[in-house]
């Protein structure tokens, strides 16, 4: 009778040792899952958001191209104005040499670049020193997110900037069911599907780069 209770104890740790193993082994592939799906989710973000930023890379740089653009006489706000309704870019822009706005496609608006100086911008800076520039802010005038191309103009030291609209972009996404987020160097999420992580750090939730990212 000891026996058979012992045989008995020795099957039921057993059973429960191979349940902890199953049960482990089925924890981790669950997790394995979850991150190749994560991985997966994370990739076709990217995918799609540099697909979607890579139709305005080349855009300031063709621009800067054509005098009726770079020579900010009286018809280039109003062609930049039309240029950005075609394109799509929320707003266009030349800068003159030392960083003031002198033609802008939202030249009409209450939020209009013209006269504005942005000597300060790191796509300013960039374009001068290399000829591109590629950044991501949100504007110190419109108070909008926005990611920025911009290419320096042959010849002279003026710069030309195409503004995108980020909002646009993440209102494409909002009905996904992962979480999505882009972030900078710094930590911040500067892209999300989810407004509550805009412009946040994911650690302490508070607000990051005020330089870059507050319209002050």
């Amino acid at each position: 009778m000891p026996k058979q209770k012992t045989l008995i104890a020795w099957a039921l740790i057993t059973t429960l040792a191979i349940g902890v193993v199953a049960h482990g082994l089925g924890y981790r592939a669950g997790l394995q899952d979850l991150s190749a799906r994560s991985e997966a989710a994370r990739m076709l973000a990217s995918d799609r958001l540099l697909g979607q930023l890579d139709r305005f890379r080349s855009l300031p740089a063709v621009l800067a191209q054509f005098p009726d653009v770079t020579s900010a006489g009286p018809g280039a706000n109003a062609l930049l104005e039309e240029l950005a309704a075609t394109t799509g870019a929320l707003d266009l822009y030349m800068l003159d040499t030392d960083g003031w706005a002198v033609a802008a496609s939202n030249y009409r608006l209450d939020r209009s670049f013209l006269d504005k100086n942005y000597a300060w911008r790191p796509y300013f800076t960039d374009a001068k020193a290399t000829g591109f520039g590629a950044y991501h802010a949100v504007g110190s005038v419109s108070g909008q997110r926005g990611f920025y191309f911009s290419a320096r103009i042959p010849g002279a030291n003026g710069v030309v900037v195409a503004k995108i609209d980020l909002a646009a972009m993440e209102a494409n996404w909002r009905g996904d069911e992962a979480v999505l987020f882009f972030e900078d160097q710094s930590g911040g999420a500067f892209m999300s599907n989810r407004p509550g992580l805009i412009l946040k750090r994911l650690d302490d939730a508070a607000p990051v780069n005020p330089r870059q990212y507050t319209n002050q």
